[in-house]
């Protein structure tokens, strides 16, 4: 009798064990599995504001903000075009929680700005990222010119190349603007939408 317990006991482990493996299966990134289409002109990115709505971080799925996601919800870029035909600037405004302020504040002194863009081939977008920090003068400085209260110091993020495209109906831009430090070299992309 004890033999037949013990074999029954082991047959049901092993039937568990593998229903937990089929549920084990990654399901389908609903946004990253849809079509992406890559930016084919400059004409096709309207220009105004575009709400932050998620990410995607190297192999996991499209991660979208959500209403206890602190701060993300701010979040958003946007585009200059003085004519259709250039993506005059793209500004993106990067917030983060404050628990000392209880706040959410920008995560770098002044937002960051893509300048210099111009689309090389279709998706493929040369840009120079910048960030503009504002101070208060040195002594050497003030000595120099005092009817000037403060200097603008520039800062480049990146200079090159990222992906700009369509995605399941959200704008995704390559990711070389937001606080995020990348690992290991995995592609990270920025998910918005046009509000």
């Amino acid at each position: 009798m004890k033999k037949v317990v013990v074999i029954f006991a082991a047959v049901i482990a092993f039937v568990a064990c593998s229903k937990s493996d089929d549920n084990g299966k990654q399901e389908v990134d609903p946004i990253f599995s849809q079509k992406y289409f890559p930016l084919k002109d400059a004409k096709d990115l309207g220009g105004g504001y575009y709400q932050y709505v998620g990410n995607k971080i190297g192999d996991r799925p499209v991660g979208l903000v959500t209403s206890s996601a602190k701060c993300k919800e701010n979040d958003l870029i946007t585009i200059f075009k003085k004519n259709e035909n250039v993506i005059d600037s793209i500004v993106y405004l990067n917030f983060r929680y404050e628990s000392k302020k209880m706040d959410c504040i920008l995560s770098f002194t002044s937002p960051r700005t893509m300048s210099s863009n111009s689309l090389l081939n279709e998706g493929v977008l040369q840009s120079t990222i910048k960030e503009y920090n504002w101070r208060k003068p040195t002594a050497i400085e003030e000595e120099v010119s005092p009817e000037i209260k403060r200097y603008k110091d520039i800062k480049t993020v990146y200079n090159g190349n990222l992906e700009i495209g369509f995605q399941a109906g959200y704008l995704r831009i390559e990711d070389y603007m937001s606080d995020y430090n990348k690992l290991n070299g995995e592609k990270v992309y920025l998910y918005f939408k046009k509000k």
